[in-house]
């Protein structure tokens, strides 16, 4: 079968006749080249304007499902703080229970002060979780969004959710500072227990220098003091220098317990194996504050770099 097709020539000749006619007689109504570039031109606004709204209609189908998942994401959110809020809540008066039966027990007679003094510390912790979760879910029902707990946050509605929440990190850790130091003067304490009492000393009122450093920080960014970037850096800056003083302590301390190792080591009166978990604590304790200096030196480098690279 010849799938080739060839017209006949009479047919193709009736056809451009045709085609002239045609072309004729709508000259004729028309009114010449000015009216045929006028509809081209009607008909390419047509097609523009149609396809710009086709394009309207796509963005603002677009932005509505965004918005819908936005808000859908912003409801999960606040129920997931909710949660947070309730469980808190419920654990806050479990150790409420505890805690006043703790306190009839210790009027009885029946435990050690000491004792009711780590529960009521240790209540002290849960009460501030509780009130620091119930913040959560204020900023969380204003914003849609994970609480902000940067130096640089912004104040939503009045509130400064930050200052607030620093508020409370710094009234229980004074509590344990107070804690710490009821126990250092407790009589009777050998020489680990103490240096160990003394070590937390150390450590505890470090965490309330550093929350105070915090609340300092976050003034000065909302007084426009500082900017957001300086006073984020700075804030790092604090916490690895307190680090470092830490690290620097610890080194210190398990040098001189390890010249005391070597030296029971060297006169036969203890073993390479008692001396090598020392040492390892040792290095360990070089690596952090190494690690804390270079910490400290790169900080540094960016605060002074004006390019806020």
């Amino acid at each position: 079968m010849n799938t080739i097709h060839r017209p006949d020539p009479e047919f193709v000749g009736n056809l451009e006749r045709e085609l002239r006619s045609t072309i004729r007689r709508q000259g004729r109504f028309d009114n010449g080249p000015s009216a045929s570039a006028m509809a081209i031109r009607k008909l390419r606004w047509t097609t523009g304007l149609v396809a710009l709204t086709a394009m309207c209609i796509g963005s603002a189908a677009t932005f509505a499902v965004t918005q819908r998942l936005r808000g859908q994401t912003a409801d999960l959110i606040i129920a997931r703080s909710e949660a947070h809020l309730e469980f808190a809540n419920a654990r806050l008066e479990l150790f409420l229970e505890e805690l006043q039966e703790t306190e009839s027990r210790a009027a009885a007679g029946l435990i050690a002060p000491e004792q009711l003094d780590d529960m009521r510390l240790e209540f002290s912790h849960v009460k501030e979780r509780a009130a620091a979760r119930a913040l959560d879910v204020e900023e969380t029902r204003i914003t849609g969004r994970d609480p902000d707990n940067s130096l640089s946050a912004p104040t939503l509605r009045g509130r400064d959710f930050v200052t607030e929440r620093l508020e409370l990190e710094r009234a229980v850790r004074l509590e344990r500072v107070s804690w710490v130091d009821k126990h250092a003067s407790t009589p009777g304490l050998d020489l680990d227990q103490a240096s160990a009492v003394a070590r937390e000393r150390q450590a505890v009122r470090a965490a309330v220098s550093i929350v105070e450093e915090r609340l300092a920080l976050r003034q000065d960014y909302l007084s426009g003091a500082r900017t957001a970037r300086q006073v984020e850096l700075a804030d790092m800056q604090f916490s690895v220098g307190s680090q470092r003083e830490i690290a620097k302590r610890r080194v210190t301390e398990l040098q001189q317990e390890l010249d005391r190792v070597n030296a029971l080591v060297e006169d036969g009166m203890a073993t390479r194996s008692e001396a090598r978990p020392v040492e390892m604590a040792f290095r360990a304790a070089v690596l952090q504050y190494d690690l804390a200096e270079l910490e400290m030196q790169i900080l540094e480098s960016k605060l002074a770099d004006p390019s806020g690279q």
